[in-house]
Formats: structure tokens, sequence, C-alpha cells
């Protein structure tokens, strides 16, 4: 016994330096800022100058520290009112897939009118140079095919002007198609077989494809033109008819302009031309005040947490504190690497995995000490308690990694990056709970310490007038401009909106004083009401634009989140299925897969609920906000429930002829503190944010705490009676 602790507490040192220097490489990435400053206060005090560190600051989003907003004309002047909304839709997703390709930039992209026209707003996060802003965007093309004009022919174009005047008359002699670039499924660079010469090649969707041939069944022995942003670069003469939906674009082309253009058109031919009108630097929406708001809450939910698994377990739950420790700069070094932009609510979901990541601790630690009190000893305890808290371990993992995968490539925009977060949350909280956390207990372990209470502690003792009411990231809303001629504060500007209009207002400010303000919509004659009331209150009010915006979650966002739900809840009963295939006796292993999403849907449907009564009563609006809030409870809430179904299958390999029931009642009993404490730990990060984190995330906290203690109690009332209830029915079936 004590040749093998002493064999484990090498191995164990060896890695812990490892992990700490590991641990410091992250701090200093993570906050380069505290390092330098903890290094020059050193520095003074022994008189020695020592080198700082230079690492980019995080990305902050437009709510937390501004950025740039650029807008853009929408040419839809030649489009049917359906073909526009289709059309402006994907102008969206093309813009979107330009500048938020691996969904950590969070941009917003609103459509708009003002009048007869339509606009883009794109709005992007900690981008203050508004030249790397339009960059950003790129050189999005605008691919359009034409045909001759009826009685004109394109050879008197040719014959009658030079080659550098073509353009000039180039609409004179023919006239746009509707195949444009929005029809297009993929573009590669190929080469002349006989010129070996670069050029194009084009490949239309189904849609595109039938326009193409009755283009060319039309236009036989005529030429086709193919112009980029307006720009012809070829005219092809049609030779037969094309029914396979491929084109291709020749001309004086380099290899590497051919492959620049594949790659623009691959990543989004725009549907509609548009041209940029107004550029300009805008302010942080909610400002440095929630931010700090939020960094205060954090820091007490931390705090609390540690208290509390100190308390709880005592050395054990202090290695856990410092597991944790290093999982926060560990995962903030990688939000730095990847890109990932935070917003407040992605700041507050990270500080709900730090309540996540210490319930695998909690399971281990409780099964250690179970393991100590059968009489084992604290090694062969420590290995048994880590092995046997595994399987729980990683089935709930699993299904937050599922929830997350299916999220970040089946979904788009804010869901996205939440995804990403939410799986490099739980991948590291795995490593630190396990590696760490085991790591650290190895290496300051003694013969006695596992009979010590000072080691691993005692046991605790005993939308409409009803439904969901949508804001304006669902609905759309008002936009509204407008300047003063003397200086004026956001925040009280912003207060005396919200009591003028009665409605939540978002302000931002930009660099030449102009202030934009979101809203629901209203009708003119309240609108002159609300410009009358600023006049009032200040004679340099000057009103700049006031127009209605589309919503920030199109239709598109919509449809790819109930396809991700769906997925999520398939995947997670797939898995669970074949993960307790080995215990299919008595209840067969696709029922605790079919019981757990029934429980998922009873955490799910409470929130949406209670927050149907708060649009009734209190007449709150849900956000996107909401929607992460409902997507974590998803994720998260399943955990309970499989560590008891975990405890039941394994009781089920060992005591296989035992009464159903009896055995389910056991595994309950034994799993009740841990089910109870994982949980725990993340509502007290949740009251932590929500009494201390200010009133811009109160309702999607609210959402979270209300999910959570649902889930605390549905896996123990639920999911464990219902799994009896099935057992109970099949026998009487018998």
């Amino acid at each position: 016994m004590i040749s093998v602790l002493i064999q484990e507490k090498k191995k164990a040192f060896a890695l812990i330096a490892a992990i700490f220097v590991l641990a410091i490489g992250a701090t200093v990435f993570a906050f380069p800022g505290l390092v330098n400053t903890g290094i020059s206060w050193v520095s003074g005090k022994i008189g020695v100058s020592a080198p700082s560190f230079h690492v980019p600051g995080f990305r902050l989003g437009l709510d937390v520290s501004g950025g740039t907003s650029l807008i853009y004309r929408a040419d839809v002047a030649g489009l049917s009112n359906n073909d526009r909304i289709t059309a402006l839709d994907g102008l969206k997703d093309v813009i979107e897939r330009r500048i938020n390709l691996f969904g950590v930039q969070e941009p917003r992209i609103e459509v708009s009118r003002s009048g007869d026209e339509w606009r883009l707003i794109v709005e992007l996060a900690g981008i203050k140079d508004i030249a790397q802003a339009i960059e950003m965007i790129g050189q999005t093309p605008f691919l359009q095919f034409w045909q001759e004009q009826a009685g004109k022919s394109s050879e008197e174009l040719f014959e009658k002007y030079k080659p550098e005047e073509t353009l000039l008359h180039f609409e004179e002699y023919f006239e746009a198609t509707e195949l444009t670039g929005r029809f297009l499924k993929r573009a590669e660079v190929v080469f002349d077989q006989t010129s070996s010469i670069p050029a194009v090649s084009l490949v239309f969707d189904e849609e595109g494809a039938k326009v193409f041939k009755d283009l060319t069944t039309k236009n036989l022995n005529k030429p086709l033109a193919i112009t980029i942003d307006g720009i012809p670069l070829s005219a092809p003469i049609v030779g037969d008819v094309i029914t396979d939906g491929h084109a291709q674009i020749t001309g004086r082309f380099s290899l590497a302009q051919a492959k620049d253009l594949a790659n623009n058109l691959n990543q989004g031919a725009l549907p509609v031309p548009i041209t940029l009108i107004s550029q300009r630097s805008v302010g942080a929406t909610l400002g440095n005040d929630s931010l700090n708001k939020m960094v205060y809450a954090g820091i007490i939910g931390f705090i609390t947490i540690a208290v509390f698994m100190v308390l709880s377990y005592r050395l054990g739950g202090l290695f856990s504190v410092v597991a944790l420790l290093i999982y926060i700069p560990l995962t903030l070094a990688i939000f730095k690497l990847v890109g990932v932009t935070l917003t407040l609510s992605g700041i507050a979901g990270f500080l709900l995995s730090m309540g996540m990541a210490v319930d695998a601790n909690i399971l281990i630690l409780e099964r250690i000490k179970e393991e100590l009190r059968s009489g084992k000893e604290v090694v062969h305890a420590i290995r048994e308690g880590f092995l046997r808290a595994w399987p729980s371990i990683r089935d709930s993992n699993v299904s937050s990694i599922i929830t997350a995968l299916v999220l970040y490539f089946f979904t788009a925009s804010i869901v996205r990056g939440f995804a990403l977060t939410l799986l490099i949350g739980v991948v590291t909280s795995m490593f630190s709970a396990i590696f760490v956390s085991r790591t650290l207990i190895m290496a300051f372990l003694g013969e006695k310490s596992g009979h010590s209470k000072f080691w691993f502690g005692v046991r605790m003792k005993e939308m409409e007038d009803s439904g969901l009411k949508p804001g304006i990231d669902f609905t759309g809303g008002a936009l509204w401009e407008f300047k003063f001629g003397n200086p004026m504060d956001k925040i009280v500007l912003e207060q005396q909106l919200e009591t003028i209009m009665k409605t939540d207002v978002l302000i931002s400010e930009s660099s030449d004083g102009i202030f934009s303000a979101r809203m629901k919509e209203f009708s003119e004659q309240e609108h002159q009401g609300f410009v009358q009331e600023l006049e009032k209150s200040d004679e340099s009010f000057e009103e700049l634009r006031w127009e209605t915006v589309g919503p920030t979650v199109g239709k598109t966002l919509r449809d790819k989140s109930m396809v991700a739900i769906v997925m999520v809840v398939v995947g997670i009963s797939v898995y669970i299925a074949f993960a307790f295939r080995k215990a299919s006796y008595p209840v067969s292993s696709i029922k605790y897969g079919l019981i757990t999403v029934l429980t998922l849907f009873h955490d799910v449907i409470i929130p949406i609920g209670a927050f149907c009564a708060l649009a009734y009563f209190q007449h709150v609006e849900i956000d996107t906000n909401f929607v992460v809030a409902i997507l974590v409870i998803m994720g998260f809430s399943v955990h309970d429930t499989i560590v008891v179904f975990d405890r039941v299958r394994e009781k089920l390999m060992r005591f296989n002829g035992k009464d159903f029931g009896a055995l389910v009642n056991e595994s309950l009993n034994e799993t009740l503190v841990r089910s109870f404490n994982t949980s725990l730990t993340v509502v007290f990060v949740l009251l932590a944010m929500f009494f201390w984190g200010g009133a811009v995330l109160k309702y999607f906290i609210l959402a979270m705490l209300i999910g959570m203690i649902v889930g605390m109690y549905s896996s123990i009332f639920i999911a464990s009676p219902l799994l009896v209830d099935v057992w109970k029915w099949q026998q009487k079936r018998k």
C-alpha cells in the first residue's frame, strides 16, 4: 500500500509541474495587464527591471465595447415583393457568412426600409477602424447573366466601339435576366483544355438550373453575357440547351485572379447589388457599468462556490477550487485564441460554466467518500471513486457536447457563438475536473488522509395577452437616429425615453455624437409625440431619421434553431440508449432515453410557462438571451437524471435479481446529495448574478435560475418514478 502511494505521488508531482506551467501560460495570455501590474510591483520592490507581456485583448461585443456601423443601399427595384423578401434574407445570410464564418464575431445585421429605399445595416463588434470593417465584408461579388435586347445585335456593340468603350454602351444592347448569384451552388477554378487559360466554373442549384435551361433555350445561337459587379467578363454564344446547371466564366484571368473570384463567389455571391452609403463608429449599448457588475457577480459566485466546496469536502473541495482557478484562465485563453466575441450574455454564460465545471468534482468526491466508508484503502478508494464516477461524468458531458455540436453546425449567428463557447467550456471543465483534481489529490495524499475529516469531510445535514411576448429581436421595430446640440448623457437619455415610450429602449452613441435608439414599432402619431417631448426637454434636439427595421433573428435562424432542438433531443435519446445498452433488462435502454427526453421537456416547459405569466402580468418580453437560456437548460438539466440512471445501471450489472423498484430507490438515495450539490453550485452563481449582476440580464438569469431549480427536483421526483412506473406497466402486461 505504501509503495503504491509513493509511486502515485511521484507521478502526480511530475504532472503538477506541467499543469502549473500550462496554467501560468494561460494566465499570462488571458490577463496580460494583471500580470504586467504584478511584474511592475515586484520589480519596484527589488529594484530590477523585468520585461512585460504584450498580448491582444479580448474581442468584446457591441453591447460592451461598441464597434463600427456600415449602412448599405440594396438595389431591389426590379424584384417582386416575394422575390424581394427572399433576396434580402439571402443578402443577410451572405454578409453574415462573410464576417462570421466560425460563429464567433457576433455581428448585428438588420434590414431596414426608408421610404422606397431598402437598406442593410451591419454593425461589427470591437472594430474601431472603419476601413478594417469594410475590408471584413470584403469584395462580395454580384454575379448576373444578360441576354440581347429584342431587335438588337451584340455584334454591333463590338464593331461600333473600342474595347474600352463597350462598358459604357453595354446596357444599350443587353438586358438583365433573372439568373443571378443567389442561385449559385458552388464555383471552382478550371483550365481550358486547349489553351490552358484559367477560368471559373459555376454550378447552379436546382432552381437556378431550371432558369439557366430556359435562358439557353430562349437564346440558342445567341450570346449570353456574364458580368461581375456590372463589369462584362465574357459573352459566349449558346451552342446547345444546357440542362445540367453548369456554366463557365472566361476572361483574361491570371490563376490568382481566378482563385480569388471563385473563393468570393463560394463565400457568397450577392443576390442583389449593394452600395455603401454610410459608415461610422458606434458606442457600446450597455457599457462598462454593466460589464463591471457582471464581473463583480462572477467574483461573488466564485467565492460562494469556493466556500461551499471547502465546507462540504474540506481539502478535497479545496483542490476542486484550485482546479477551477486553473479552468478559468485556460478557458479564457482558448476564447482569445479562437477569437470569440464576448457579449454580456456570453460573459454570463462563462460565469455560469464555473458552476457547471464543479459538478464533476462533486460526483468524484462523493464517490470517494462512499468507497472510504465501505472500508477500502485510500489509494484504492480514490481510484474507484474516479473510475465509477466517470460514466456519469462522461454521459452528462457528452449530452452537452451533442447539444453544442448540433447548435454550432445547424444554426447560425448568435446561437453558433454560444454553442462554441459551451463546447469549449464543457471540454475544458472535463480536463480540470478529472485530470487536474486527481493529480492534486494524489500529490498531497497521505496514508491516513482518507480517514481524516480534513480531507474529504463528512456528509452535510440534512406574447400576446397570453403566451410568450417576443421582443424586437424577433418582431423587428423602429430605429430612431437623432442628435443634440448640447451634451447629453446616454444613460439619462435611455431612462427618459423608456419613461416616455413605456417600453425597453436600446441606445448606442456614435463617435460624432449621433444617438441610435432601437425600440418596438410605433405609429407615426406616437412618433411625433416623442419628438415633441424631446424638443421640450432640450431645444437643441434634431431628428435625423425614423424607420422600421427587421428582426435580428430572421426566419432562417428560427428554422435552423427548431431543427437543432429536434436533433439535440434525438441525439441525446440515441446516445443514452446506446450507453445503457448493457442494462436493457428489465427496462429497455431506449426507454431510459425517452424518459430523459420527457424530463428534459418538463425542465424546459416550466421556465417557458413562467415567462408566459410574466408576459401577462408584467409585460416582460423575451429576446435572444431567453433562447440561449432555454438551450443551456436543455444541455444541463439532463445531468442529474443521468447520474441517477447511471447508478441504476451499475446496480443492475451487479445485482441483476433484485426488485427493480427497490434498486431504483437505493440508487436515488445514494446519489441524492451529489445531485443536489451539483445543481446547487450552479444556483449559487445564478443567484449572485441575479442580485448583483445588474438589470441588463435580469430575465436571462431568472430563466436559468428557474430551469436549474426545476431540473434539480425533476431527476428525483419525475425521472426515477417514471422509470419505476414503466417497469410496473411492463410487469402488468406480462
